[in-house]
């Protein structure tokens, strides 16, 4: 059989897919795994698209660190700008080779949910919404982390909030290997399910025999996330490319997230405009309840006519080139009969001003204002017409609102920082690796391998 064969599995909630465990793709990693004859596994924290994350323990420093298969380019940067601390430090890399082929690992630093997940993961639907300051500092570090990407000649390509994390608090790296597993589970014991073809067939070579779960590292969700939880860390970069360097025509991200011009404009290589379209995407999310654009499978058709009823009309060249347009809109553009999809004034109120107000924490109008036109200028449907990054940096309602709100954030963190130095802080113990390992490995044979009489 091909290894590119796919393979029907029972299905494990909460892990990648085991296709993943291909030539060319994942490296299967187990508990306990040595890399780089430096970092132990000790557990995982989550996996993409292109790459699992693992966390490790560093032999050399004795800290947590976090690995993960896939690599990037940022160039040399200012070391200065602000956004810099919101992209992952590169600590080492290296490769391993596996069964599946060669792997470049980049080992960073460890990192907590996603504000995706701080969201989806809430009980009560209000309780997604983040308290404003809370909000409005996540957007301000998003928006320079973009500027200093930008600025870099780099796009990331692939900008949803499921990809910004929050960072772990510094009590995380302060845990004994003992302290971690009393706060977090042990994985061979919580967390590990066992990888199994719906035939009952042996599994193809380089698919791990065992599937990690991982680590719950939620600090608190939605409306529980104060100023000293809300730092974040921008990843995820298997998309990005420097536009100078590289012409890119289709798009990583998912569907609802697709710019315009993708459609449009097909001759024309995407660039940065891409970003400052799912950027605003991203605020919409962050500071409401539910998304701009619907998340569902749609077709192309759907997709233009969702936009044109929230956005307002396209310009005349693309109108023309949408040549099923008359089946929903006449020449003027009007809808023809009652459309599906709301327009921008109810989803702004459905999405975001509703539940703010429900809460008790509504919108003034004057900030309504500026956040609605920075969103809109953000979601111009040329590419030319929009606002750079810097731009919205330096839009009213980041100078007013949001980045307020950051300053307000970091002197915080700074003054808890201050007051809390060198009080009750242990760093890792030293491990006997032989025996702990022997233990562990023992422990997953023990878990997850029948032993015949």
């Amino acid at each position: 059989m091909s290894n590119l064969t796919w393979v029907s599995y029972k299905p494990i909630n909460d892990v990648e897919s085991p296709n993943g465990y291909r030539p060319g793709g994942y490296h299967p990693v187990r508990i306990c795994d040595q890399l780089h004859d430096r970092y132990t596994i000790i557990d995982k924290l989550g996996f993409g698209s292109y790459a699992t994350v693992w966390l490790a323990i560093d032999h050399v420093t004795d800290s947590y660190v976090e690995t993960l298969r896939k690599l990037h380019e940022l160039g040399s940067q200012d070391q200065t700008a602000r956004g810099k601390l919101l992209i992952p430090p590169v600590l080492d890399d290296f490769t391993v080779a596996g069964p599946n082929g060669l792997h470049p690992c980049l080992v960073t630093v460890p990192a907590g949910i996603s504000v995706r997940d701080a969201k989806d993961d809430c009980l009560h639907l209000y309780e997604r919404v983040f308290q404003p300051s809370v909000g409005r500092a996540i957007i301000a570090q998003l928006v320079h982390a973009i500027v200093f990407l930008h600025s870099n000649g780099v796009v990331h390509g692939d900008l949803h909030y499921g990809n910004i994390l929050f960072q772990l608090p510094e009590s995380f790296r302060n845990l004994t290997l003992e302290q971690y597993y009393e706060k977090y589970g042990c994985p061979w014991e919580e967390r590990m399910e066992r990888v199994e073809r719906r035939n009952g067939q042996p599994l193809p070579e380089g698919v791990p025999f065992y599937a990690v779960i991982p680590a719950p590292t939620t600090v608190a969700l939605g409306q529980e996330i104060s100023f000293s939880e809300a730092q974040i860390l921008l990843t995820d970069f298997g998309e990005s490319y420097m536009p100078q360097v590289e012409s890119r025509y289709a798009s990583g991200t998912p569907k609802y997230l697709h710019p315009p011009e993708l459609y449009f404009s097909t001759a024309e290589p995407l660039s940065f405009p891409a970003d400052i379209w799912a950027l605003a995407v991203a605020i919409w999310g962050t500071v409401g309840a539910y998304e701009l654009f619907s998340t569902r499978r749609v077709t192309t058709d759907e997709w233009i006519q969702e936009r044109v009823v929230i956005l307002g009309p396209m310009p005349s060249d693309w109108w023309q080139k949408w040549r099923t347009r008359m089946i929903w809109f006449d020449e003027r553009g009007a809808m023809r009969g009652e459309s599906k999809f709301k327009g921008w004034a109810e989803l702004f109120d459905f999405c975001i001003q509703r539940p703010r107000e429900e809460l008790g924490i509504p919108l003034e109008e004057d900030e309504k204002t500026a956040l609605e036109e920075l969103l809109r200028s953000m979601l111009a449907w040329k590419p030319e017409e929009g606002p750079t990054a810097l731009q919205v940096l330096e839009s009213e309602w980041m100078r007013k609102w949001a980045l307020p709100d950051l300053e307000r954030m970091d002197a915080q963190l700074r003054h808890s920082t201050t007051e809390g130095k060198g009080v009750g802080e242990e760093k890792p113990k030293k491990i006997n690796w032989e025996t702990f390992c022997f233990e562990m490995i023992e422990a997953q044979i023990q878990s997850f391998v029948e032993v015949e009489d």
